[in-house]
């Protein structure tokens, strides 16, 4: 009937529209995390990873960057903190990880091995 025909369509669509809220929903996250959301980022260092410094003002990209949205040279000098971190996610680059202190490395220095029932130790 064109009851259910109509019925159809409009599943149809919202099915459609579910995905592409979903998406959209995926490409705003990304978005949001940036090209490097590995880690935390030391923006002290003058330039992104893998870009040459130039007279200790500028940054000059790799010759296979291509960004539509960033010019292959930048003056992160003049940028705050936070106008890096834009930049960044802008341009899809990434400055260096952070530097892991031994404080913090073991932290994540795991042991793996059975367990004392009474103490609760790895032995």
């Amino acid at each position: 009937s064109e009851a259910d025909s109509l019925q159809s369509v409009r599943s149809e669509n919202a099915h459609d529209r579910s995905l592409l809220d979903l998406a959209d929903a995926r490409e705003r996250a990304a978005a949001e995390l940036g090209p490097c959301s590995h880690c935390e980022h030391d923006y002290s260092g003058l330039c992104p990873q893998g870009w040459q410094e130039e007279d200790g003002l500028a940054c000059r990209a790799p010759v296979e960057y291509k960004n539509a949205h960033c010019s292959r040279i930048a003056h992160p000098s003049k940028m705050e903190v936070s106008d890096r971190v834009r930049f960044e996610k802008r341009c899809l680059v990434c400055w260096p990880c952070m530097a892991v202190t031994s404080q913090e490395s073991s932290i994540f220095n795991f042991r793996n091995g059975p367990v004392d029932a009474m103490a609760g130790d790895i032995v």
